[in-house]
């Protein structure tokens, strides 16, 4: 946990609005301070640490810099509205790790200086200037090892990675295997990179061997899949490592898995395990070179919270198309609208919602009676128009009004028999059923 030195001319304040955001966001305020003396005896005494300071509290520009410059620490400054012409002084800093013009959301400062100190972990680009709300400073223009990174996400293949940033419990595992296992009953050769391991090992009834290790000392991708196939489909899967002591790797094997899942054509899902404190290579290197990255949130405060701190991590790593999903864990919430709003309000953006996914009370017993997550209907209702909308699933064609009576099937025909096995009315759909699996050689 990174410790912080919060530092002003109002000590009142920061303690009122800076605290809690830091302390939110998982830093260690160890001291707050209201004049350079004291700036400079924390800094001294805590010398493995940030300093976080509104510039004003030293009486100029010029010597604010100097100050800022000789402390042993690292620094974020926030500029008041009036030293705007100042910034070039602060930009030469060699311990700055972020710059900020009041006025200035402390929730989104603190998400955006914990992304900057987690980015050195993926060797990425320098993120852009922070923006931490509206009226805040505006970003510089994509790096150029950043514009490079688009061009990496191009080839034959889609690589869509589930994420939700620090939050975990959001249902992004079932939302992954979900989309994959419908691309495949569409005709879409998918699979599913299981990275957060053992949910979906232990849902599957799948051995943990073979696992990405055998791809990392082969080289073979294909000998490292196992295959699970249902009524309706079939799905290649790749583990993550079996035990936590074997999950130790470099960014290079990671990106060669990444790429060749990518060059194997058709749908790659990736399952991608939370961020964690100093960062993840298995999250990292991956959001690195998706093409789209789903983020998966449960649509409350704490929800808007941990999406927040997501964009900031993507916008210092990833140059992905971004996309929202929210899902009702539990009963209530906020409202789509609401979240979005709230996203706004600190971020100054929000990715466009793919899919709400209401309170589903039945899907964990039809999991666990070895169903697929498609047998729920208004799950599988919202995988689809998630797939719609990233570009992956076309949307169903509606007969037309004059041919719809014609195209009915009898009331004695299944759901199954449909065209496109849709259910009508008082029906149930099929219950898609894991009926076996088969390690590929």
């Amino acid at each position: 946990m990174t410790q912080v030195i919060l530092a002003g001319p109002d000590e009142g304040a920061l303690t009122r609005a800076a605290y809690p955001a830091f302390a939110a966001a998982g830093f260690d305020v160890a001291a707050v301070a209201d004049s350079p003396q004291k700036i400079a005896d924390f800094a001294a005494a805590l010398r493995d640490c940030l300093i976080v300071v509104e510039v004003d509290v030293y009486p100029g520009a010029a010597e604010a810099a100097a100050a800022l410059a000789s402390l042993p620490v690292r620094a974020a400054v926030v500029l008041p509205d009036h030293w705007k012409e100042e910034q070039a002084a602060f930009a030469g800093l060699p311990n700055l790790v972020a710059g900020f013009t009041a006025p200035v959301s402390w929730p989104q400062v603190a998400a955006e200086i914990k992304g900057r100190l987690l980015a050195p972990a993926t060797e990425a680009a320098p993120a852009p200037a922070a923006t931490p709300a509206p009226g805040g400073p505006t970003p510089d223009a994509t790096p150029p090892a950043a514009a490079a990174r688009l061009h990496a996400n191009t080839g034959p293949g889609r690589v869509v990675a589930f994420w939700s940033g620090p939050a975990g419990g959001t249902g992004r595992t079932t939302l992954a295997l979900a989309l994959a296992m419908l691309a495949s009953e569409r005709k879409t050769p998918a699979l599913l990179l299981a990275l957060s391991e053992p949910a979906v090992s232990a849902y599957l009834r799948l051995p943990r061997n073979p696992n990405v290790l055998a791809f990392f000392e082969s080289g073979n991708l294909t000998g490292a899949l196992q295959k699970v196939t249902w009524e309706g489909g079939a799905l290649s899967v790749l583990l993550g490592p079996a035990r936590p002591q074997d999950g130790v790797a470099d960014r290079e094997p990671v990106g060669r898995l990444i790429e060749a899942a990518r060059e194997a054509g058709g749908l790659a899902v990736l399952d991608l395990p939370t961020l964690t404190p100093g960062g993840s290579v298995w999250a990292l290197e991956p959001l690195t070179r998706a093409s789209d990255v789903v983020l998966v949130a449960n649509p409350t405060s704490a929800g808007v919270a941990a999406t927040v701190e997501a964009l900031v991590t993507l916008r210092a790593v990833s140059p992905a198309r971004l996309h929202l999903v929210l899902n009702h864990r539990a009963r209530g919430g906020l409202s789509a609208a609401a979240f979005t709003e709230s996203v706004i309000n600190l971020w100054g953006s929000c990715p466009p919602l793919g899919a709400e996914i209401p309170f589903l009370s039945d899907l964990g017993k039809a999991m666990e009676g070895g169903e697929t997550p498609l047998a729920v209907e208004q799950l599988a209702l919202a995988v689809e128009t998630l797939g719609v909308a990233l570009g992956l699933i076309a949307p169903r064609e509606e007969p037309a009004p004059d041919k719809r009576r014609a195209a009915e099937p009898s009331s004695a025909a299944t759901a199954a028999e449909k065209p496109g096995g849709a259910a009508t009315a008082g029906e149930k759909r099929p219950r898609r059923k894991l009926i076996s699996l088969e390690v590929t050689d």
